[in-house]
């Protein structure tokens, strides 16, 4: 079934020196996993299997790849993945197969992969051919109707959301707050990563690390805890530079 589905992942100029570390990842912990293509708006990094875009902004640049990609290597389903979501310990493989193959059998329109409890989208529960499924909608706590966390779309669903996102949601925190015109849900599986990911305010989230250390090749956890490190220090020294022009100011 794998080889019938494909994942795309997403970037940007500003994280795509670790793509080459994200895509790792996705070896190391979802065997057998779907052939990767990564999307993204500069292209600075060696994996081979890329669209790179001519637009910037999120929901423009992933309309553009899925009107190329349809073309030869999209099929009627794809995962939809940030690359700072890329997973962090074991993903239950043959459950995600399930549930993908339940989704596709049903034709549902999104299924997604909670990074926290799936009944954060909301309380209702269905079950589909064994497997639980919650609906995704707007409520008064909850405004990200189209979260993207990791999910399994239908291409052509995906489509049409980026077309509407085009005029007032085209950056991925406005495109998460779209509301959608077909039922969508997230499986109670839930997707092997920490609260932000991998990154977080354009740094390394540390909380990230414990996981990586436990579970990852030791060249990849290091990798990540010297990027964290660097970052770190980078964010340390500029902060500790805006306090000292402050106290400049104040005495001249």
């Amino acid at each position: 079934m794998s080889k019938d589905l494909s994942i795309l992942l997403t970037t940007c100029h500003k994280l795509e020196r670790h793509l080459d570390a994200f895509v790792s990842l996705f070896d190391l912990f979802w065997e057998d996993h779907p052939p990767i293509t990564v999307v993204s708006d500069v292209g600075r990094f060696d994996y081979k299997n890329k669209f790179i875009g001519k637009e910037k902004e999120f929901a423009p640049l992933l309309l553009e790849a899925l009107a190329a990609l349809s073309k030869n290597s999209l099929n009627r389903y794809c995962y939809l993945v940030l690359e700072d979501l890329a997973p962090i310990w074991k993903i239950d493989c043959d459950r995600l197969k399930n549930v993908s193959k339940i989704a596709i059998n049903n034709d549902l329109a999104k299924v997604n992969f909670s990074i926290q409890k799936p009944t954060e989208f909301g309380s209702d529960e269905l079950e589909i051919e064994g497997q639980k499924f919650y609906t995704i909608k707007r409520t008064e706590t909850f405004h990200w109707p189209n979260s993207l966390q990791p999910a399994l779309w239908r291409v052509d669903f995906l489509k049409e959301t980026c077309e509407r996102a085009m005029e007032k949601h085209r950056n991925p925190w406005q495109f998460e707050h779209l509301d959608l015109t077909e039922p969508v849900y997230a499986s109670s599986l839930q997707w092997p990563t920490v609260f932000h990911g991998l990154s977080y305010m354009n740094k390394i989230n540390r909380n990230s690390l414990p996981f990586l250390r436990k579970g990852a090749h030791p060249l990849l956890y290091r990798y990540f805890r010297n990027q964290y490190f660097r970052s770190e220090l980078i964010y340390q020294y500029n902060r500790i530079s805006r306090i000292g022009d402050k106290m400049l100011k104040k005495i001249k």
